[in-house]
């Protein structure tokens, strides 16, 4: 039996029907890469991916199922199909738009809040206020995850227990820091992503209630540390307590952990390219072309330059290809 290996569980007690659940995935990136991989092999009846960033090369040491071959396409996309050949008995699907204040509501398109968990598997602070905002207002379980070096966190709200919000102990710890700078050692999202699907199924057997409230999970990989921590409601709250939900309304850009800037070459030109660069830098050769720096070079005539600003890209596309 394909699932008899979580069945015949003790502890957790696994039901087959309460996998019957809406699971909404916003990151396809390091965290959501392997959670969402386990909540298709538990069999998550359906799981719902959101992302709209692209696939790049320095994604590859942690984000377990994409491969050199998908480098350019749509996270979101290739994770779809990726899951549905693991496992054809759920139902997936995705969409490959940004998450933010404006679209929010039509991309996440919720029919049954009961039944729906979403997941934030993000990269920075503003969509994980915008997601803590809308869950909190529209009454809808949530569980947040954030890994950066080797350390990281998980944390689980349940309207129903009316527990702290993400803004209750995060409101004044906004970082700047992002995995493309700090960087993120893979083992630590391997982990962040095995507490994530203990927290999903608590919530589905219902084991937090008025007397085990969840906690914040924190964890270092590579230290071999965990700590459980209550987390009080801020009685002054915006979010939880006010009902201020100022981020659904923020206008601000959102920093991701990387940008991505295309740009064009005559592919014939190919060679010509490769050699020129090669004399002045060490490149990695590919299947689709040779990579150098945080620059990807394809032979089938694209460039793609990773930087903070499209003025910062130019800059680097004029340095090496002009």
């Amino acid at each position: 039996m394909r699932y008899s290996r979580h069945l015949n569980l003790d502890r957790p007690k696994i039901n087959r029907k309460d996998l019957d659940i809406n699971l909404i995935i916003i990151g396809c990136g390091g965290i959501g890469n392997n959670i969402a991989y386990l909540c298709a092999s538990l069999g998550i009846k359906n799981i719902y991916l959101i992302d709209g960033d692209i696939i790049e090369i320095s994604n590859l040491n942690r984000q377990t199922l994409f491969f050199e071959k998908d480098i350019l396409k749509s996270k979101s996309k290739v994770l779809c199909e990726k899951l549905k050949k693991i496992n054809s008995q759920i139902n997936i699907k995705y969409s490959s738009k940004t998450v933010d204040q404006l679209n929010i509501d039509n991309i996440l398109n919720i029919n049954n809040k009961d039944k729906t968990i979403i997941i934030d598997a993000t990269d920075n602070m503003n969509t994980r206020f915008l997601l803590n905002d809308y869950c909190i207002k529209n009454k809808i379980k949530f569980i947040s995850s954030s890994t950066i070096m080797t350390t990281g966190y998980v944390y689980s709200h349940i309207p129903s227990l009316n527990n702290a919000c993400l803004n209750c102990f995060l409101e004044n710890k906004k970082s700047n820091a992002s995995c493309g700078i700090e960087g993120v050692l893979n083992g630590s999202l391997f982990m962040c992503a095995s507490i994530m699907i203990s927290e999903i199924i608590k919530i589905i057997n219902k084991e937090y209630n008025t007397k085990n409230i969840p906690k914040l999970i924190k964890f270092n990989s590579y230290d071999y540390k965990i700590q459980l921590i209550n987390i009080n409601k801020n009685k002054k709250c915006n979010t939880c307590k006010n009902k201020k939900f100022i981020h659904l309304d923020n206008k601000k850009e959102m920093q991701f952990c990387s940008k991505n800037f295309q740009k064009k070459f005559n592919k014939k030109d190919y060679e010509k390219v490769k050699k020129r660069i090669k004399s002045k830098k060490k490149i990695n050769d590919l299947n689709i072309g040779f990579s150098f720096e945080n620059i990807i070079v394809f032979k089938m005539g694209k460039i793609l330059i990773k930087e903070s600003t499209k003025q910062r890209a130019n800059i680097k596309f004029n340095q090496y290809f002009t």
